[in-house]
């Protein structure tokens, strides 16, 4: 796309900044549609849903898994070294280690596990299917 004057910038420029409005837009609906899928799925189970793949309708289970993750609080760290959190890198937290100011116990008592619930789906198989029209 070649921009020639002035005013083709211009309507090139607000055009992309509308693109990134709607993209932003379509992204906060997608997550909240997921969330509420995943609220969904941790309360009733599996469920059966149509994927459209190709004009075709493909079976699919979704569920929920849960992840859970190791973190580590490195503003409290920091600010009971008395460091900044910018400092809390791997070689940052190495030098503290050197210097006698954190040990593992210390380093330990920072570490929490945080869960998180995600959304999986996989094709359906016969039997699945069949279980679901049962119900219904």
């Amino acid at each position: 796309m070649a921009i020639e004057n002035a005013a083709q910038a211009n309507g090139v420029f607000r055009d992309m900044k509308d693109l990134e409005r709607q993209r932003r837009a379509t992204s906060e609906s997608i997550t909240k549609r997921k969330q509420a899928l995943i609220d969904y799925c941790r309360t009733q189970g599996p469920t059966l849903v149509y994927n459209p793949v190709n004009d075709e309708d493909k079976p699919t289970m979704i569920q929920t898994v849960k992840r859970v993750t190791t973190k580590l609080d490195l503003s409290s760290l920091a600010l009971n070294l008395n460091v900044a959190v910018s400092d809390m890198n791997a070689p940052g937290i190495a030098k503290l280690v050197e210097a006698g100011k954190l040990t593992a116990e210390d380093f330990e008592k920072y570490k929490y596990d945080e869960e998180t619930y995600v959304l999986h789906q996989r094709k359906a198989h016969k039997q699945e299917i069949e279980q679901f029209r049962n119900k219904i």
